[in-house]
């Protein structure tokens, strides 16, 4: 897109009219309409990663498929389509999509309960990864609320203690860390105080030494 701006790509994203894979690689959704190659002149594409993961629906647009639905009653918003012969699910129209998963409503739990972290952009700039780990999650959004509280009580995960700023939705989201957050590795720990009696103040009161010592009879021993 030569001579386009950032935000005339954050537009076109946010319309869909292209698609955004985290390795960087844009695909223009509606090229196979428009365009055509020849069989004798066609090569395949060195990114069969980021090709595994489109299917062409019958208008030829490409689209995301998607590999981890999420199942609570989302699956009649799924339209089904093909890959040679590999029936895969694919997602549908932004329209008949906006609401088979609530996104919106974790990025403002997260937002809310995390003002120490950086606040995440808003759902359309989202890639697939960030959204397929998140709904790896399989949790609802009082519960990703209750994780987010966990985190912000962290004096490491915010950076309050100075040691580390890296914490982010992303670095959150992936599995290792997220089961370290979840168990309590990251918690803020109060340090028991040891119990011990405090010892009686010493006397430097020479008088009082003198007649302490008085006081006790005299031992003697016998040679």
């Amino acid at each position: 897109m030569v001579g386009a701006s950032d935000d005339d790509c954050k537009l076109l994203i946010m319309k869909r009219f292209i698609i955004l894979f985290d390795s960087g690689v844009i695909v223009i959704k509606h090229w196979k309409i428009h365009n055509y190659i020849q069989k004798d002149r066609y090569q395949p594409t060195i990114y069969q990663k980021e090709k595994n993961e489109l299917a062409v629906k019958e208008n030829k647009a490409y689209t995301e498929c998607i590999q981890d639905v999420y199942s609570l009653d989302t699956q009649d918003r799924l339209g089904k389509d093909r890959l040679g012969n590999k029936e895969i699910e694919c997602e549908k129209t932004p329209s008949e999509t906006a609401t088979a998963f609530p996104y919106d409503d974790y990025r403002t739990a997260f937002v809310e309960c995390c003002p120490s972290l950086p606040k995440p952009q808003n759902v359309e700039l989202w890639t697939n990864s960030r959204k397929k780990s998140l709904r790896a999650k399989r949790m609802s959004v009082e519960e990703f609320r209750d994780v987010c509280k966990k985190i912000e009580r962290s004096d490491f995960l915010t950076g309050r203690d100075g040691k580390w700023n890296g914490c982010s939705l992303d670095w959150i989201l992936k599995p290792a860390n997220w089961q370290k957050i979840i168990e309590g590795n990251y918690d803020k720990h109060s340090k028991p105080t040891p119990d011990v009696k405090p010892s009686a103040p010493s006397s430097y009161d020479l008088s009082a030494y003198q007649k302490n010592a008085m006081s006790k009879p005299l031992e003697y021993r016998k040679k």
